[in-house]
């Protein structure tokens, strides 16, 4: 009877504690998913010795003609040398077959950009130069970042200590922060209202106007910033202030500006150049060994590369990857200096070095993978998940795995990190596998 009594308190005891059981599992495995792991004769397994290197790659040139701001500036640090960014863009007619007064007297040319954020420090002076744009831009055309556009005419030039968030007094009120940069008058009162007059075919729509009035090519020689702009919002313009005479005292405003149409037709190149030399980056990357340090930057900077060189662990008899991540500690002391991109993508570069996107990222995903994450005392990571694009690997049995690891919004932001790599002494990469082995 005692047997029999504590047989049946021992089914009790097991049955109150199932749930606790079931969570307790669920909570160690996280994530992890597939059907597979539901068979009770599977083994939950976890590995952090998949062999890996880290080292930092760089591209010729990446697209920047589908972009929604326009960056300008100079950035100089030790960690990654100079980088610069110009832009090109070209404007529209406010209105077709504009008509100006016939003594109309031209008094100040402005060329506006609005404001859309900064990277850097601001208070380092800023010299900026614009240029008439020679070379037509096509809106369906794909521009690269190394684009060597024909300068003209020198229409103006600035020194500036840019101001991206202080508004701007105009009249009695304030508008919102622009930088304005004061344009040659006479090459206006020329080209735009004596020509309006006597060649009205160029004038006459948006495409004939773009054919004549090319646009303009903004650089910047100095400063230790990246400036955003808008370049399709109405502030963003080159405006002519003139009178009807010389007695008349009642300015008219005519403008060159980007939204006329509901949906952008005017435009926008970026130009971003980067010399390396005296930095702390090396072009010649110890891609068999991996490196202490690698790099990620904005603006066709470095990214870092991950090369996975052996799966022979994933690829046993009766093994079933659940989830395989790869968590990229944020080099100690980088940010003091820069700030690091809030999210980063991962593409899989295959053996011609095409670059796409992994397949991890074209599934929605609640892991957030690639976004920056901070821990205690200003420890800084970034987690990339990575099970399709691997498992991939694993079915095709693809000898390495070579992931680029790169700033997202890189042709629209100047962020720039430092990423610890696999042949740091102290801190290293971390690899996290977790395995379903029948």
């Amino acid at each position: 009877m005692k047997n029999i009594r504590k047989a049946q308190l021992l089914q009790r005891t097991l049955i109150i504690m199932c749930p606790f059981l079931f969570f307790s599992c669920e909570k160690d495995l996280g994530s992890l998913g597939l059907d597979q792991i539901q068979d009770q004769k599977a083994d939950f397994l976890f590995t952090d010795s998949i062999p890996f290197v880290t080292y930092t790659g760089f591209d010729d040139s990446i697209p920047t003609s589908l972009t929604g701001r326009l960056l300008l500036g100079r950035l100089y640090s030790s960690e990654f040398g100079e980088s610069k960014s110009a832009f090109a863009t070209n404007f529209l007619l406010e209105q077709i077959n504009p008509t100006f007064p016939a003594n109309a007297v031209l008094d100040s040319v402005e060329l506006t950009l609005r404001y859309l954020g900064h990277y850097g420090d601001t208070s380092v002076p800023m010299h900026i130069k614009v240029y008439k744009l020679e070379d037509r831009l096509y809106l369906d055309s794909t521009y690269y970042s190394n684009h060597m556009f024909t300068k003209g005419q020198l229409l103006g030039e600035a020194t500036i200590v840019p101001r991206p968030n202080t508004r701007v007094p105009r009249g009695n009120d304030t508008i919102s922060p622009l930088l304005i940069i004061k344009l040659d008058k006479d090459f206006f009162k020329t080209a735009i209202i004596d020509h309006s007059r006597t060649n009205a075919s160029d004038f006459a729509n948006q495409d004939a106007f773009m054919n004549y009035f090319k646009g303009i090519y903004v650089e910047a020689l100095s400063g230790n910033s990246i400036l955003y702009f808008n370049p399709f919002q109405i502030a963003t313009a080159i405006r002519l202030y003139f009178r009807d005479s010389d007695t008349n005292t009642i300015f008219r405003t005519f403008r060159l500006q980007g939204d006329n149409s509901p949906v952008p037709i005017n435009a926008v190149v970026n130009v971003f150049s980067n010399d390396y030399s005296g930095s702390q980056i090396r072009l010649n990357q110890d891609t068999i060994n991996g490196e202490a340090t690698t790099y990620i930057a904005a603006m066709n900077g470095p990214y870092t590369v991950v090369k996975f060189t052996d799966f022979s662990l994933l690829r046993q008899p009766g093994v079933v990857l659940n989830k395989f991540e790869i968590v990229l500690p944020i080099k100690p002391g980088i940010e003091g200096n820069h700030i690091s991109p809030p999210r980063v993508s991962a593409l899989v570069i295959d053996s011609t070095g095409k670059q796409t996107v992994i397949k991890d990222e074209s599934f929605t995903s609640p892991e957030f993978s690639g976004v920056l994450t901070r821990g205690r005392f200003r420890y800084a990571s970034y987690t990339i998940t990575l099970t399709r694009q691997v498992s991939e690997s694993i079915l095709k049995s693809t000898s390495t795995l070579k992931i680029a690891i790169k700033a997202q919004n890189g042709i629209s932001t100047a962020n720039r990190t430092a990423i610890v790599g696999n042949a740091n002494p102290d801190l290293k990469p971390i690899i996290k596998v977790y395995y379903t082995k029948f």
